[in-house]
């Protein structure tokens, strides 16, 4: 895996359901294909929009967004290589 890959998760494509990673930074594809990174619950307010993950509020408007990946905290790659370090558990 590349650097970039251990910063981020898997991409997840979204449904139109109301934000589904409150206070995650995440990393955002919308239905025109433009790329946004930020903080998932300010992002619509950053583009002046009332919501851009729930496709059925009422005061929706604007961009649908399609993808998004969520940022890995930093300190998961120190985790990931103590936990690869752990020795196997054996049955006995």
């Amino acid at each position: 895996m590349t650097k970039q890959q251990d910063e981020w998760g898997p991409w997840i494509e979204h449904d139109g359901s109301p934000n589904p990673c409150p206070g995650m930074w995440v990393d955002t594809i919308d239905r025109l294909g433009q790329r946004e990174e930020g903080m998932s619950d300010e992002f619509c307010e950053t583009h002046d929009m009332s919501n851009c993950w729930d496709w059925s509020s009422p005061d929706f408007w604007g961009v649908q967004i399609i993808r998004y990946r969520i940022r890995r905290p930093r300190g998961m790659e120190v985790l990931d290589k103590v936990l690869a370090d752990l020795p196997q558990k054996v049955d006995a």
